[in-house]
């Protein structure tokens, strides 16, 4: 039996920065229109947050109609049931998130801080096994920093579900939006 071969790494990055080298603009400007949306959804977290959880409830009921179709035209009987099931759920889900955004907003913001809660600690036992090497501080600190962000989250609950995911996707894009601006840019010829 042959071994899966492994992906020849140096040909990808290769590739990756003759992608940059030609099209550097074009990289540059999504850059900055990443870096400007985020700015924008920082500037107004609230319509931002209001906004990410409408187009999620779109997102999350087009996917139902989508996995319930899909479950339709299924032969096996099995797969159709389970099928029409998800795509159920995904629907009513989708529907409720459009129906009742600010519930819905409550709702992600409390799937965020258990995220937190959950990475926090998973980065702090990552960091116990890692603690010989060099970066574990660095490690645990991330976990720590997590844990803050969920408190900080939670001390403001139900406030903070007015801003938190419009302030964090556009934080998110910013940074985003530098880091390939900057990196297009170290490409240009």
């Amino acid at each position: 039996m042959s071994q899966p071969q492994k992906p020849d790494l140096e040909a990808m990055r290769s590739k990756m920065e003759e992608a940059f080298r030609e099209n550097w603009k074009s990289f540059v400007l999504q850059g900055v229109i990443l870096f400007l949306l985020g700015l924008i959804a920082v500037a107004v977290p609230a319509a931002s947050t209001i906004a990410i959880e409408l187009l999620l409830g779109w997102l999350i009921l087009f996917g139902g109609l989508i996995a319930g179709y899909r479950a339709l035209k299924s032969s096996e009987s099995t797969a159709r049931w389970s099928g029409l099931l998800g795509g159920l759920i995904s629907v009513i889900a989708g529907v409720l998130l459009l129906v009742y955004p600010l519930q819905g907003v409550i709702t992600l913001t409390l799937l965020v801080t258990a995220f937190l809660v959950a990475e926090g600690f998973s980065q702090m036992v990552l960091a116990w096994k890692l603690k010989p090497a060099k970066p574990w501080g660095w490690v645990f600190f991330s976990g720590i920093m997590a844990l803050v962000l969920a408190g900080l989250v939670w001390s403001q609950f139900p406030g903070s579900a007015s801003w938190l995911l419009g302030l964090m996707v556009g934080l998110n894009l910013m940074f985003a939006g530098s880091s390939l601006a900057a990196t297009a840019l170290s490409f240009r010829s």
